[in-house]
């Protein structure tokens, strides 16, 4: 087997560990169901008392909430009907904890690889156009069914230069109301 294989395995691997972990532990004390318990509900008051650092961690575990109280398979069925601003945050997060672990092959055999053309999107929109065009660059490569090795070593390059995680925090700190209350739906 070549590397890629042995790291796809390898990354496979470390994602049905983390599942396990996370998405069996109903009733342990992991940070995920901590998170999960405590966000599940976004109010005004709850969104306020949010760390900083911890907003989009926050508003991850509120859609991961929401998709366990819907008894959905996967969140992204629960994204469709939450307002766009939680779909901008959790795609953008989706795609860079994916290509963290693994490469874009291993992120387009997941259920995430319907999260690159919104986090794409989103990338653009909060301020991280070299990871949007990276992003699309080994989009349109893998769909053509070719090399899209530079193209994934600019888009971790672009995330290292444009950290597209902290400028969730700052669009989140800036569209704060889309995330409490009345215009949070379900």
């Amino acid at each position: 087997m070549e590397w890629k294989q042995w790291a796809l395995i390898g990354a496979v691997a470390v994602l049905i560990l983390i599942a396990a972990r996370i998405g069996k532990g109903h009733g342990r004390d992991t940070r995920a169901n901590r998170l999960m318990k405590k966000y599940a509900v976004l109010t005004p008051a709850v969104f306020a008392a949010i760390p900083a650092d911890e907003q989009v961690d926050a508003v991850v575990s509120h859609v991961l909430a929401k998709t366990v109280a819907a008894r959905r398979a996967n969140p992204i069925q629960t994204l469709a009907q939450m307002d766009h601003a939680f779909t901008v945050v959790y795609s953008v997060w989706a795609v860079c904890k994916e290509m963290a672990v693994s490469d874009f092959a291993g992120l387009m055999s997941t259920a995430t690889k319907q999260l690159v053309e919104p986090a794409r999107e989103a990338m653009q929109s909060i301020g991280a156009p070299l990871c949007a065009q990276s992003l699309e660059a080994m989009r349109v490569a893998h769909t053509a069914g070719e090399a899209y090795d530079e193209a994934q070593q600019a888009f971790r390059v672009a995330v290292s230069q444009e950290c597209p995680l902290s400028l969730c925090e700052q669009y989140i700190a800036g569209h704060a109301p889309l995330f409490t209350g009345e215009d949070a739906p379900i």
